[in-house]
């Protein structure tokens, strides 16, 4: 079963990704259970996922964008009328539905092929017969201030970036459909205790519901995909084949219900790369450990659009 969700953000909120809402998903349901049968059910996905969890996405107009995924470049000179040509498609982050069917069946499967059946529309790719409204995603720097919490002297100013985004959506996968009503129990939680960073002072309010999507490109099977999620690289990923942007990523544990705890640097491949397992049975990604001294973990698997060719 495949649940799409929208979130309604009511105020700022940080940069939110699959591993934020899964880390916010087991925050509410340690606040439910209690830690002990939390660790429980870390163990148990670890080695049977229950669900699969995409990163939000903006909303254009009830219109859902994905992020622009990696295409093959061919191995050919390119003169510079060309070059200039590709340039915006370079820098489009987001893409239509659309254009990611063509993806899946294969009517598009080259940088050419996206070239010459795409355009580039207010900074997000499209059909070339498409159209699409501006994306209004707004990025703004908060100065804040730092404060002793015993003398209540103020100690340093400091700046925070933050997203002032009307609507996104995000995508759930679930293989376990009998956990469906315990999931969706506990996203009216999160809509109470709030998502991202920054919590306390009125940031991440949101409000949850369900948005109608088609959910048919999400279906079916194999060793090729685009990822909705960023995935934490394991062996079973064909690296020299896949097309991937990679990053690495840092940061603490929630503190909202209990003591902040730095967590061990992963490396992730983002959203959008196009990867290639060499075992269709198993899993690109993982979900790791990556506490020292305490078992926390960081969520890394995949949420893919197979490809049919």
């Amino acid at each position: 079963m495949i649940k799409a969700y929208r979130i309604k953000h009511l105020s700022p909120i940080t940069r939110i990704r699959s591993f934020t809402l899964f880390g916010a998903f087991c925050w509410n349901y340690r606040f439910i259970h209690g830690k002990k049968k939390l660790q429980e059910f870390l163990e148990e996905f670890r080695q049977t996922p229950k669900f699969l969890i995409s990163s939000p996405f903006p909303i254009v107009e009830e219109k859902p964008l994905f992020p622009a995924p990696s295409i093959k470049t061919e191995n050919e000179k390119v003169n510079i009328i060309q070059k200039l040509k590709r340039k915006p498609f370079k820098k489009a982050k987001f893409t239509t539905l659309e254009v990611l069917k063509d993806l899946k069946n294969g009517e598009i499967k080259t940088y050419n092929d996206l070239v010459n059946k795409c355009s580039v529309r207010k900074g997000i790719l499209v059909k070339s017969n498409e159209e699409v409204s501006e994306l209004k995603q707004q990025q703004m720097l908060f100065l804040r201030n730092s404060l002793h919490r015993i003398t209540m002297k103020s100690e340093r100013l400091f700046t925070e970036t933050a997203s002032l985004l009307k609507e996104s959506y995000f995508i759930v996968k679930f293989i376990d459909e009998k956990f469906l009503s315990e999931f969706e129990i506990i996203l009216k939680l999160m809509e109470e205790n709030g998502l991202g960073g920054n919590k306390n002072i009125g940031w991440g309010k949101i409000k949850i519901e369900e948005f109608n999507i088609d959910t048919k490109i999400f279906e079916g099977n194999g060793r090729r995909f685009i990822t909705l999620s960023p995935v934490i690289p394991t062996e079973n990923i064909d690296i020299e084949r896949s097309l991937y942007e990679l990053e690495t990523f840092k940061s603490f544990t929630d503190a909202t219900f209990s003591r902040e705890i730095i967590k061990k640097k992963v490396f992730y491949l983002a959203e959008g790369s196009l990867i290639v397992k060499k075992e269709n049975n198993k899993f690109a990604g993982i979900l790791k450990n990556v506490g020292f001294s305490e078992n926390i973990y960081q969520y890394g698997y995949e949420f893919p659009i197979f490809l049919e060719w």
